[in-house]
């Protein structure tokens, strides 16, 4: 048996104004993204979400809103990040380059990113 909890958090990106961070608890402890910034990262720990526990993060798709603090995360607690076969392949093809595992990989639009044949 597992527990899903939401916690929505605050961003600053176009028309949005928050997303959402699930943590699904079970045998083992699972962030489902990781949401956009200082404030988000402010937000879920507000909400009482212990990274001590944290055993993956899976990252949905590498928009920053669902990646920012993933880098952080893996760097504080040393939590394992997962995500999809392609989208380790661009962030290995980004790595190096600024900022490109601490958000959105640099070189890339959204455009790109959500074209037929890369989800």
């Amino acid at each position: 048996m597992f527990k899903i909890d939401r916690h929505e958090v605050p961003i600053a990106i176009r028309a949005l104004k928050t997303a959402n961070v699930y943590e699904i608890r079970g045998k083992k402890k699972i962030i489902v993204d990781s949401g956009m910034s200082e404030d988000s990262y402010r937000a879920l720990m507000e909400q009482g979400l212990s990274m001590d526990s944290v055993d993956y993060i899976f990252l949905t798709h590498l928009h920053i809103d669902h990646i920012g603090n993933a880098h952080r995360m893996q760097q504080e607690y040393g939590i394992s990040v997962a995500m999809g076969e392609e989208d380790i392949k661009r962030v290995k093809l980004h790595q190096g380059e600024p900022g490109g595992l601490q958000g959105f990989p640099s070189g890339n639009n959204e455009d790109e990113w959500n074209a037929p044949g890369n989800n």
